[in-house]
């Protein structure tokens, strides 16, 4: 079941590590300095490990997103990742979304509402057009984008889609 009305979304903002890329093949170090820059009370730029450029993407992730898309919906990235490494990993996983949100220019990281509200307006929807897609069940993708009144889809997960393709179907209901 999706817990919004399907019909009104134009625009499927997708988290990229842990939902579209398999951040489990990050060494663990790597992943503790990123939580703990992007917690800290200021904004500062994270030094991204170059190995992240080439983190694969689920296997599901390439088709899901052309299936979405095929279907009317926009898919954007909206992600901690700086631009410039986002456009790498996606390229290098030969992915295809309509847009990369560069948080980086707002100088914030998710789970901060203004990453959400700016990405909606960037994309030029209303809230109730605009939808978070994340695996990270406790990072705040979720929550917020619902307190803000936006459509919001956690998979990965027990009882979720399991897989991008699994959501295409439950849209395609």
């Amino acid at each position: 079941m999706i817990p919004f009305d399907r019909t009104r979304i134009k625009v499927l903002a997708f988290d990229l590590f842990g939902t579209v890329f398999d951040v489990f093949t990050v060494p663990r170090g790597e992943l503790s300095d990123y939580g703990d820059t992007i917690r800290a009370p200021e904004w500062k730029p994270f030094v991204w490990p170059k190995t992240w450029e080439k983190m694969p993407a689920f296997p599901d992730s390439k088709f899901g997103l052309r299936a979405l898309q095929s279907y009317g919906y926009y898919t954007v990235a909206l992600s901690n990742a700086p631009l410039a490494l986002a456009m790498r990993m996606i390229a290098n996983a030969d992915l295809a979304f309509n847009a990369i949100i560069p948080l980086e220019t707002i100088k914030t990281y998710k789970p901060n509402p203004a990453c959400y509200t700016f990405a909606q307006q960037l994309c030029g929807v209303e809230r109730h057009e605009f939808a978070m897609i994340s695996a990270n069940k406790s990072f705040g993708d979720i929550e917020v984008a619902l307190a803000l009144g936006m459509g919001a889809q956690l998979i990965r997960n027990p009882d979720t889609p399991e897989t991008i393709l699994d959501l295409v179907r439950l849209l395609m209901r």
